[in-house]
């Protein structure tokens, strides 16, 4: 669903902005880079409305460590939340 709703590539346009909600230091026994970051971001439109949330992990380049993409953990369709079955801790930020 992330990607046939095109998140990031809308990201990439301009037609959503990323926000990062929660950021830290990557866990050390992953073996990334020294100051790569382990992210919460949201996919936000023009309206304030977050579509989606991800986590990524950000190399100190910019550029995505790990698959090299970012990891759906949520997207608002219409009126309707979708999470993984596995269950995440994300509502509270794509109920805005």
């Amino acid at each position: 669903m992330f990607n046939a709703d095109r998140i990031e590539e809308r990201a990439a346009s301009g037609e959503l902005t990323v926000v990062v909600l929660v950021s830290r230091d990557a866990r050390p026994e992953l073996k990334m880079p020294l100051g790569t970051k382990s992210q919460r971001i949201a996919y936000v439109d023009a309206h304030g409305n977050h579509l989606a949330v991800a986590h990524r992990y950000l190399r100190p380049d910019n550029s995505l460590a790990a698959s090299g993409r970012p990891d759906p953990k949520g997207l608002v369709r219409g009126n309707v939340l979708y999470i993984p079955w596995w269950g995440t801790n994300i509502g509270d930020h794509l109920s805005r």
